[in-house]
């Protein structure tokens, strides 16, 4: 896939997550109504299926809002080993963030 092409696709990701992280019912109120842990999820992106992980601290009771960091892997990475190589995820625990892991 071209560079112009991969940055057309992250940018219309991120446009998606901005628009369920600022909606007031968001994705993850709406959808999994912010339960605390791992979840899996998939995004259409031009006829293409598109997977991300989305970590919810531990500590999260919803309906509650709090920050978004996406976290994007290298080349060749995929989410879950990011998730994991990283310590987002427990970082996301601590400081009260959702943390996104997109393939």
């Amino acid at each position: 896939m071209s560079k112009p092409v991969m940055q057309a696709l992250l940018v219309k990701f991120l446009a998606c997550c901005s628009i369920f992280a600022l909606s007031p019912h968001g994705a993850h109120s709406q959808d999994m109504n912010a339960q605390p842990g791992i979840h899996a999820r998939t995004l259409a992106v031009n006829d293409l299926q598109r997977t991300y992980i989305v970590h919810v601290p531990a500590s999260t009771t919803p309906p509650s809002r709090m920050p978004v960091v996406i976290m994007l892997h290298g080349g060749g990475g995929t989410a879950m080993a990011a998730m994991w190589e990283t310590g987002w995820a427990e970082k996301a625990d601590t400081e009260g963030f959702l943390a996104v892991f997109p393939n």
